[in-house]
């Protein structure tokens, strides 16, 4: 079923590609709120098909049943203005799509039950140009991405991508930028399911601040790079993954909860000023960071549940790995009650992390007169 779909959007992308560099016409909204898009008074130039732009300024448009096209899709124009639009029990394939085109305008998709958003990004899609942008994908929603996709563009904008339960493909190949010189916001919760193989994950790509949360259970996966550049935000939660190939980590705070991943299958890479913090429950739960190579640096941080109880002997495996090499330049742990102190030798080893008891005043003396009569007896011996 997916090969079959992805065939048309193949299909549609050659025959609109091959249709010539000449700017397409233009049709604008003038539907009343919640107008069908089918209705072909409700714009100025009849309705959009795969060789006529659509602008929508403003108002709100209904595509449910049957099934839509259009060139460029633009919503949101004009400081003030707020357009929306709503797809279910249908498709609308566009060339491309920009939401949140003006400083001040606000562009929004909802897709819904058995809707299909097919974008094939020439020129890239763009979710927040100079305004908002935000396309959510809810339980049996679907967007499918042939091209490039940029959140939040330009300085002053804001795009969000929130796959609440539905599912988001990019499988060709080109750059995904989450946050380019304005903010950005990505979340997959619920069973919702990002694949970008084989495409370039970037976070923070010039500038911008992107913020990533895979939650409750969520998967993001790329058979490519993720690679934080900027100040970025990112928590894994609940059973939520993020599988990549490599992953740098950059100057960005990474937040592992209970029950997260983080899975670069190649190569996890830590700057001096990134952030990696795991999350204790109080029952001793946590997330993981596994690979194949782990490069560490940077700071570390645990966190712990106001439940947790710390006993001695117990330990943590926040790190998987094959290869290690690195350490963290700080660290920062919980407070432990006075007879308990962290053990983190072995975590730039092994990935471990334990809890030990700090030795009585009086066995810590023996230990040591221990230690001095052993080493008199050696030079005696001499």
């Amino acid at each position: 079923m997916q090969k079959q779909t992805f065939g048309r959007w193949a299909l549609a992308l050659g025959l609109t590609l091959g249709a010539g560099t000449a700017p397409a016409a233009q049709t604008l909204w003038q539907g009343p709120p919640g107008g069908s898009w089918h209705a072909a008074a409700h714009w100025t130039a009849g309705m959009p098909h795969a060789q006529l732009d659509a602008l929508a300024a403003r108002g709100s448009i209904v595509v449910q049943g049957l099934d839509a096209q259009a060139a460029l899709l633009t919503l949101g124009g004009g400081s003030g203005n707020t357009a929306a639009l709503g797809l279910s029990r249908a498709r609308l394939d566009v060339t491309s799509l920009v939401l949140g085109r003006d400083p001040g305008s606000v562009g929004l998709i909802s897709v819904g039950s058995g809707g299909h958003l097919a974008a094939f990004g020439y020129p890239p899609i763009v979710i927040g140009r100079q305004g908002q942008g935000v396309l959510s994908v809810s339980v049996g929603g679907q967007l499918a991405i042939v091209g490039a996709l940029v959140l939040g563009e330009l300085p002053g904008s804001s795009g969000s991508l929130l796959v609440h339960g539905g599912w988001v493909s990019a499988n060709h190949g080109m750059p995904l930028d989450v946050a380019a010189q304005g903010a950005a916001r990505l979340e997959v919760l619920g069973g919702g399911w990002v694949n970008a193989r084989p495409s370039q994950m970037t976070l923070g790509r010039d500038g911008g601040r992107a913020d990533v949360l895979v939650s409750g259970p969520g998967s993001l996966l790329t058979l490519n790079e993720l690679k934080a550049l900027g100040g970025a935000t990112v928590e894994v939660r609940q059973g939520g993954q993020i599988v990549a190939e490599q992953l740098h980590l950059g100057a960005a705070s990474w937040t592992v909860g209970a029950g997260g991943l983080l899975s670069p299958t190649i190569r996890a890479q830590m700057a001096p000023d990134s952030v990696l913090r795991f999350e204790l429950a109080a029952d001793g739960a946590h997330g993981r960071l596994t690979s194949y190579d782990i490069r560490l640096g940077g700071r570390l941080e645990v966190l712990a549940d106001p439940g947790f109880v710390a006993r001695a002997g117990a330990s943590f495996q926040l790190l998987s790995a094959n290869l290690f090499s690195g350490n963290f330049a700080q660290f920062v742990l919980p407070a432990l009650p006075a007879d308990l102190r962290w053990d983190s030798s072995a975590l730039a080893s092994t990935g471990r992390l334990a809890v030990a008891a700090v030795p009585e005043p009086g066995a810590a003396a023996l230990m040591a007169l221990g230690l001095l009569f052993t080493l008199r007896r050696a030079r005696q011996r001499r």
